[in-house]
């Protein structure tokens, strides 16, 4: 159709209104899936990972020379933050070592 044609009639622009249609029922039928999700509370696929925040203030390092009191309130520190935060025990473990002061007893005395 150039710009200078006279307005065709509703026949000739039937396979552009087909087309119209077919979008809009596309358009529609993908907000009523999504519409139906969101009622379903469906909140996208699943994460199969987890992202641990710094929390390297919250926990104080440890030093064995502190004694045994001291080594109590401090697993139980990182107990709790596991606890609260859902940490799997990897990032438990993780933790630990990484506030762990001074040098560590043998293998040999914890087997």
């Amino acid at each position: 159709m150039s710009v200078h044609s006279e307005p065709s009639s509703i026949g000739d622009d039937e396979p552009l209104i087909n087309l119209v249609r077919r979008v809009v029922q596309a358009l529609l039928q993908q907000n009523a899936a999504l519409i139906q999700m969101m009622q379903q509370g469906h909140r996208g696929p699943e994460r199969n990972y987890s992202i641990m925040p710094d929390f390297s203030k919250t926990i104080g390092d440890f030093c064995r020379e502190k004694g045994p009191g001291e080594a109590k309130r401090w697993l139980e520190q990182i107990t709790t933050s596991a606890t609260l935060h859902h940490w799997p025990d990897e990032f438990a473990y993780e933790t630990a070592k990484n506030h762990l002061q001074g040098e560590l007893p043998s293998r040999e005395r914890f087997q």
